[in-house]
């Protein structure tokens, strides 16, 4: 990894040991950097782009590989589906929608 990755990635361990928040995946749960949002419509270029409701950020450290879209995870006491995964390097950046 890149030096500049190697920060980010210690940034990550770092605000994960300040603000400690959990994404839990099936039966196990992974250390994150988690954020609930309120979903909202952003006129852009070429029509409206929609915000997820949450987002989680979970290392590659911690989570070796990408979670399945779709799939059902529960943060910050609510359940949301994985909506899309972004890798990030060093972390997977997952957006989250309200499960319904």
């Amino acid at each position: 990894m890149s030096d500049f990755l190697d920060m980010i990635g210690t940034g990550l361990v770092e605000f994960e040991s300040q603000v400690p928040s959990t994404i839990t995946i099936g039966a196990t749960s992974y250390a994150c950097v988690f954020s609930d949002l309120t979903q909202t419509d952003m006129a852009e270029a070429g029509g409206f782009v929609s915000d997820y409701d949450a987002i989680a950020i979970v290392r590659k450290a911690v989570l070796a590989t990408a979670p399945a879209t779709q799939a059902r995870v529960t943060a910050g006491g609510k359940t949301y589906r994985i909506e899309s995964v972004i890798d990030d390097d060093p972390a997977w950046h997952l957006n989250l929608k309200t499960s319904r």
